[in-house]
């Protein structure tokens, strides 16, 4: 088949821009309708070979068959089925293989430059593609798509464009999970598949309700090489995809890409140009008023409308970061959705990161985060999918830090949306106009309640100093502090710390509220505690909800049927002289301003009521120093005492001391002095013992003296590491069983099976094990019976390890049981049985317990007495 032209126009265009081309070319040959475009290609390059060189003539051949390849699609003929073969082989007859092959490319990456309309908004240019495609490739489906990842519900396709079976079709989203789309996507490479489309992905539904089969897929990738979306083909019919088609497709999904970023970078400059426009708008709203509600009005609605929210709500933040009333509660709100005026979501622990990490939190979807409860019934009527939190920040013109005046609240009810960073740019860019704005605003307001303050305080002190009756001043001060703070009762108390009491002297009511029927306060209730130990006023806004007040006070309050306070102590120099009070019949949220009125107001009144007290301290001041030297003799007579008993425990350690080293010492002479008379084997060996054990007495004693010393002196270092307690306690079970046999006593060791391993002081954990079995072989008779039980406990402090060290004898009497641990005391038994000891064991494994943090209690009656040891558990992690 030849392809001929017949559009004069375009012949004439070919010759004049081949013309154009080549200079020195000859146009002599004349192009007729009845020339094949092969025919003008071999004719322009036979003319042309003698003077062009190799590469125009690649580039001329190209431009031909570009301009041939238009002139088939504008017939409606497809050139890649049926004449693309036909003209590279025209081509290749007509200016030889070489050339033609080197041509092939240029011819290639024409076609999409040439078949689609350029200029018109990406989604047309998409259009078009998929119609030359479909078109092309004779297929029953061509779609672009575009990439949504979604970390919640996972990652979902949109469609852009897509021409099935020669209807062109927009939107709608699919998921990505077992489709063709996901191989191209975890690849990033292009995917076919000839026939067995169905049987690859049989729980694709749209692939097995189409009864798809053949499929090529070729990813769309920006210029870092992401994939950002696919270009698919998928026939019902099996069908290979050859070399030439894959290029050609690849081409075009090149060229899509260019547009995609072009498209995304005119979005890009349009979101620019919007912000500046909305921050520009904003800030000539607060350069045009300085009355705060007004611009943050205006700002939250052009918030929510330069990021398309359904609802926008902006809170002020008072001091302490301390989330204002609803009079400082702003909102823009798209219609259908409900106003939360009324019922606002505060978000929780949401707000408490705003306000602890000063930054901005986006949340996709509520229902998936855990720090909100979505089932509230708040959130049930806001219906909010998604949230975006900006904190309000500016800088503190004091200490140039990061200061916090609000939030905002940026919903979407409609959909679960993915804030973008251009999203949360420029919800920040604005944030900090508005934060200017509050903080402008927050100055001015300021400088005004300054000046009705100083107004105030100024007419309290002329009448400090134009009167001489202290009553009379404290009358009018509550007179005009109460008028000017619109209160229901203002009070002013005198006393101080030490008459225990405060005595109202002056009060000021609204007409028509009742005075509080008690004029006398003690100082034992919660709220006057609170006072006396604040510098600061300190305000409550509901009694009934004030946690920091006892059941009394809140009792107390409501019987006086108030539901609001605002106090402060007042304070000459240092000393608390009186309390000035603000109540409410009402719950009020005390403004910041209002408890600065009041602080210096408390400064002038304690003055006043100095001047009341003055007369009255004089009186009192002999009194007190009566009290005072009462007082410090009786610390002298008791630092007399404790003196004097210190001085006693002194004389009884050295006497005991003393009677306990010379003892062994003595022993030992002795036996040096028989080992020199008597030169028998028997004896001496006899008296080498004695040496030996005295000697061993002597250095146990020292020893643990030091060790006393040293834990007394919390000086006894403690080395923690892992211990297999199972192991060690056989270790030193096993130490003793030739002193149990030798007195014929039977010994029991009983403990769970694979106890685990835990951190402690080997050292200090065996010496108090090995100290209790030798006190308990001690005191029990011949032929008695020493258990040791080991066990875990759980307790309210937490899990514990219980040592038992039990045994028979006659028990320790009453008298005994409390001095048991004193250094050196020896109990009635072991005197009377003469049993061997330095009266330091028990003493020093209480101490070694007090350095493990554990603790040790005896109980004995007759028959029995155990010993028990409780230390906490720490198990060494496996």
């Amino acid at each position: 088949m030849k392809a001929t032209v017949t559009d004069a126009t375009a012949s004439h265009k070919l010759l004049e821009l081949s013309s154009n081309m080549q200079q020195g070319f000859s146009s002599s040959f004349l192009l007729t309708p009845e020339h094949s475009l092969s025919e003008v290609a071999a004719a322009l390059l036979k003319q042309g070979r003698e003077r062009l060189p190799v590469v125009a003539q690649h580039q001329l051949l190209g431009w031909v068959a570009q301009k041939t390849l238009l002139a088939w699609l504008a017939r409606g003929l497809n050139p890649v089925q049926t004449h693309l073969s036909q003209l590279l082989d025209e081509l290749e007859l007509s200016s030889g293989q070489g050339l033609a092959q080197r041509a092939e490319s240029q011819v290639l990456t024409g076609l999409p430059e040439a078949s689609l309309r350029l200029g018109g908004s990406f989604g047309e240019v998409c259009d078009q593609a998929v119609t030359v495609l479909a078109s092309l490739f004779e297929v029953a489906y061509v779609t672009i798509e575009r990439l949504r990842p979604d970390p919640i519900q996972g990652a979902r396709v949109e469609i852009v464009s897509v021409l099935a079976d020669g209807q062109l079709h927009h939107g709608g989203e699919l998921p990505l999970a077992g489709s063709p789309s996901e191989q191209v996507y975890q690849t990033g490479q292009v995917y076919t598949c000839h026939g067995e489309l169905r049987k690859l992905f049989p729980t694709d539904i749209f692939l097995q309700s189409q009864q798809l089969r053949a499929y090529l897929g070729c990813p769309l990738l920006t210029p870092q090489g992401y994939v950002w979306g696919i270009l698919h083909l998928m026939d019902r019919h099996e069908r290979p995809f050859a070399a030439e088609e894959l290029r050609l497709l690849r081409i075009f999904t090149e060229r899509l890409s260019t547009e995609w970023e072009q498209e995304r970078h005119s979005q890009r400059l349009e979101q620019q140009a919007q912000r500046q426009r909305l921050v520009y708008q904003i800030a000539t709203d607060i350069r045009s008023s300085l009355n705060l509600k007004t611009v943050l009005r205006r700002a939250v609605a052009r918030l929510g409308e330069a990021l398309q929210v359904d609802r926008c709500v902006i809170r002020l933040v008072g001091e302490a970061r301390v989330i204002s009333s609803g009079q400082d509660f702003f909102e823009y709100c798209q219609s259908p959705w409900p106003s939360v005026r009324q019922s606002f979501a505060d978000h929780g622990a949401v707000t408490e990161d705003v306000l602890r990490q000063q930054r901005l939190i986006a949340i996709a979807d509520v229902e998936a985060d855990e720090r909100i409860d979505a089932s509230s019934s708040e959130y049930r009527h806001s219906r909010t999918r998604s949230l975006l939190v900006v904190p309000l920040l500016c800088r503190a013109p004091e200490s140039n830090e990061a200061l916090l005046v609000g939030i905002a609240y940026l919903n979407q009810c409609a959909r679960v949306r993915h804030w973008t960073v251009a999203d949360q740019q420029l919800a920040q860019e604005v944030s900090g106009q508005l934060a200017t704005a509050i903080q402008q605003a927050t100055l001015y307001k300021q400088a005004q309640q300054h000046a009705r303050q100083e107004a105030l305080v100024n007419q309290i002190s002329s009448a400090i100093r134009s009167s001489l009756d202290p009553e009379a001043i404290l009358e009018q001060t509550v007179q005009l502090l109460g008028a000017a703070l619109n209160v229901d009762l203002c009070v002013i108390a005198i006393g101080s710390l030490d008459q225990e009491a405060f005595t109202q002297i002056a009060a000021w009511k609204r007409q028509g509220r009742a005075s509080p029927p008690s004029r006398t306060v003690t100082i034992d209730n919660s709220h006057i505690q609170a006072l006396i130990h604040s510098p600061d006023p300190i305000a409550v806004a509901d009694i009934r909800q004030a946690t920091e007040l006892d059941q009394a006070m809140r009792e107390r309050f409501e019987s006086w049927q108030i539901r609001a306070s605002l106090a402060v102590a007042t304070r000459f120099g240092r000393e608390i002289n009186g309390m000035l009070g603000l109540y409410q019949y009402q719950a009020r949220s005390w403004r910041s301003e209002e408890i600065e009125v009041l602080r210096a107001v408390a400064d002038q009144t304690a003055i006043a009521i100095h001047q009341a007290q003055l007369y009255q301290k004089i009186q009192l001041h002999n009194q007190l120093l009566e009290r005072q030297v009462q007082e410090r003799t009786e610390q002298l007579q008791l630092a007399l005492a404790q003196a004097q008993h210190l001085n006693e425990l002194k004389d009884n350690f050295l006497s005991t001391i003393s009677h306990e080293l010379r003892t062994p010492l003595t022993s030992m002479k002795m036996a040096l002095q028989m080992l020199r008379l008597d030169t028998s084997p028997e004896k001496q060996e006899r008296y080498w013992q004695i040496l030996n054990d005295q000697c061993q007495y002597e250095i146990d004693l020292v020893n643990n003296l030091l060790d006393l010393q040293r834990l007394e002196a919390n000086t006894q270092e403690t080395k923690l590491e892992p211990i297999s307690l199972e192991l060690e306690l056989h270790s030193i079970t096993e130490g003793l069983q030739s002193s149990f046999l030798a007195r014929q006593l039977r010994f029991t060791l009983s403990m769970p099976q694979h106890l685990p391993l835990i951190y402690s002081d080997l050292c200090s954990l065996r010496r108090v094990v090995h100290e209790l079995l030798s006190n308990a072989r001690k005191y029990t008779p011949t032929g008695g019976e020493i258990a040791l039980q080991v066990s875990l406990e759980a307790t309210q402090e937490g899990n514990c390890l219980q040592l038992q060290v039990l045994n028979s004898g006659p028990g320790i009497t009453p008298q005994d049981l409390d001095r048991i641990f004193d250094k050196f005391y020896r109990c009635q038994e072991a005197n009377r049985q003469a049993v061997n000891g330095t009266g330091l064991g028990l003493p020093l494994v209480k101490k070694l317990l007090e350095s493990l943090s554990g603790q040790i209690k005896v109980s004995s009656f007759p028959g029995q007495t155990c010993f028990q040891v409780r230390l906490p558990l720490v198990v060494v992690a496996e």
